[in-house]
């Protein structure tokens, strides 16, 4: 404490000691404040950190001056094009307020609370929370594996279309099961539809790339695979028709695995004959989107599947700081 400078212009000694007279109410409100403040100057820190030299979003020069403060974040005026911008213009999380929750919101996402929770966590609305969770999220849907080398795994996975948080379904509501309502019992299995999600893993390396598709083709496949195999990659898949013609029309090595369930697995040239990391990435992807978090709709799995590649990049490293540099198009995953 000796430290303190006495030409600031108030006494930090008297002010800690001040904090020995104060009640266990007054104390709790002194450490949620200290805990805003903190989270506040990590927010503006991250989104600070993005640019050093602002660049002005429309033009594009960096002959600017510095123009005031808004919501926290200082502004700079161009002196080419005359506009206004803070180091968060044309970002998913331009627009939104209290910026210096960001890195709050982001740990609800490190620790994968539902939106309700992170909701009720920070005093906002579930809506606010949904919006919050989706900007974050909106850039992040780009940051795919590409041009990768070594041993790659493909496979596709399927979820049950969902019209989860949609005011109009376009189609009759179903009961538990899959039945249609109001449809008389036939005695056959409900049909559901279901979309497929494709996972192209580089095996012992947590390079992704994924893509929802409405079925699983060639024609749809194949960008996929043309995206992350790179120069020397041998593609694993589990005899698909989708993936026939990737060796010829791409030039990419292909393995076609023959799925068995007994029996030791097979050693190719190339590697072990497996899938089995791929499937692996598929359960954890299903136990968190079905478990953990209740089930997701149709229109946002993309979203949610770019948070899984942060989950799996991260694994329990993952910083808030890492959440907001991301949701301003920094990429920082698969890189």
């Amino acid at each position: 404490m000796e430290d303190c400078k006495s030409d600031q212009p108030w006494d930090f000694n008297q002010l800690f000691e001040r904090l020995q007279s104060l009640d266990p109410g007054q104390l709790q409100k002194v450490e949620l404040r200290c805990r805003e403040l903190r989270y506040s100057i990590r927010s503006h820190d991250a989104i600070h950190s993005l640019r050093a030299e602002p660049i002005c979003p429309r033009c594009g020069f960096s002959d600017s001056v510095k123009n005031g403060h808004a919501r926290g974040l200082q502004r700079y005026a161009c002196r080419v094009c005359r506009k206004t911008f803070s180091h968060a213009t044309d970002t998913p999380i331009s627009g939104l307020r209290n910026k210096g929750r960001l890195a709050e919101f982001a740990d609800c996402m490190i620790q994968g609370l539902t939106v309700r929770a992170a909701a009720k966590k920070m005093g906002i609305s579930p809506s606010t929370s949904f919006r919050w969770r989706h900007r974050f999220l909106e850039d992040a849907v780009h940051h795919q594996a590409r041009a990768r080398p070594g041993v790659i795994e493909a496979d596709e996975t399927y979820f049950r279309e969902s019209g989860k948080g949609s005011r109009s379904l376009g189609r009759p509501a179903r009961k538990r099961g899959g039945a249609a309502m109001g449809k008389k019992a036939s005695g056959k299995k409900a049909v559901v539809k279901k979309v497929a999600v494709l996972v192209m893993k580089t095996r012992g390396a947590p390079y992704v790339a994924d893509r929802v598709l409405p079925d699983m083709t060639q024609k749809l496949a194949m960008p996929v695979a043309a995206q992350i195999a790179g120069k020397g990659a041998t593609l694993f898949v589990d005899g698909s028709g989708a993936f026939r013609t990737v060796e010829k029309d791409l030039g990419i090595k292909t393995v076609s695995v023959a799925v068995a369930y007994e029996g030791p697995v097979k050693m190719t040239p190339y590697g072990a004959a497996h899938v089995q990391s791929v499937n692996n990435y598929h359960e954890r992807l299903k136990t968190w989107l079905n478990g953990d978090l209740r089930g997701v709709s149709t229109k946002h799995l993309p979203n949610y599947l770019a948070w899984m590649r942060m989950k799996e990049w991260f694994k329990d490293d993952a910083k808030a700081e890492d959440f907001i540099v991301t949701a301003l198009g920094k990429q920082i995953i698969n890189t």
